[in-house]
């Protein structure tokens, strides 16, 4: 998949490594995809990401924001979140967030999430 899109958007430099072996990002524009569940703990690669990112950079967040999904709520309850709330606030200790979209998916029972970060100083 990441050759097909290398091919296909030649402009745009695509990273398939170990987030925790980055040490510096600085790109204007972090593209992060369904990345909520694939962590154990979201919170450590939230405050590894805030950094290593340049005070330039934001960080686009796309993933499922309901409980409704059962995938999303067993990740995230296995995480300690009851709530949507839950994963904002901690984001919040993080980035302060400048837009939340939420979206029914045509392809998908369940709504999903588009989030703006801007990196705080903490």
């Amino acid at each position: 998949m990441l050759q097909i899109a290398k091919k296909n958007y030649p402009d745009i430099k695509f990273i398939n490594e170990d987030v925790f072996e980055l040490t510096h990002i600085d790109d204007d524009l972090i593209i992060l995809n369904y990345f909520l569940t694939l962590f154990d703990d979201p919170e450590l690669l939230l405050s590894h990401l805030n950094k290593i990112i340049s005070k330039k950079s934001r960080i686009i967040i796309l993933d499922f924001y309901s409980f409704d999904n059962p995938i999303y709520a067993y990740f995230m309850k296995y995480q300690g979140a009851k709530c949507t709330l839950d994963i904002i606030n901690i984001i919040e200790k993080y980035f302060e967030i400048e837009i939340i979209k939420t979206k029914k998916s045509p392809y998908l029972l369940w709504k999903y999430g588009i989030l703006s970060l801007k990196k705080i100083n903490i």
